[in-house]
């Protein structure tokens, strides 16, 4: 049975991870979420939470925070060893739980496939 605890091993805290996950310019966009990813230095995913004030109020914000963190704590086993920075999009507040879930879901398809072994052209 996994581990479906959303814990502090589970959890990208300093702005060193955000900058490194953002440094690394692989970008998955879904209707509800874009996620920012690079792969993990540890054995388990960690999610970090970026909610800009444009998204809406506090309520709303804490709100989304909360939906996100649940889909991911339900899909984590199936994400494999990435660190993952979302950030919802507009009208994010207005989508059910199950959008969420879809989300990651195809979040997790499209590291199967794995697209960050893929190297981008030089600039």
């Amino acid at each position: 049975m996994p581990d479906n605890r959303f814990g502090k091993s589970n959890r990208l805290r300093k702005s060193a991870d955000f900058r490194r996950i953002y440094r690394a310019e692989k970008k998955v966009i879904t209707p509800v979420i874009i996620f920012f990813l690079c792969q993990s230095d540890g054995a388990e995913p960690k999610l970090g939470l970026t909610v800009p004030k444009k998204v809406g109020k506090a309520v709303k914000r804490n709100r989304i925070k909360r939906r996100i963190r649940e889909a991911f704590r339900l899909s984590k086993h199936t994400l494999g060893q990435v660190d993952v920075v979302a950030s919802p999009r507009r009208g994010a507040h207005d989508q059910p739980f199950e959008a969420y879930l879809q989300s990651f879901a195809l979040l997790a398809r499209l590291l199967r496939r794995g697209i960050l072994q893929q190297t981008e052209p030089p600039s």
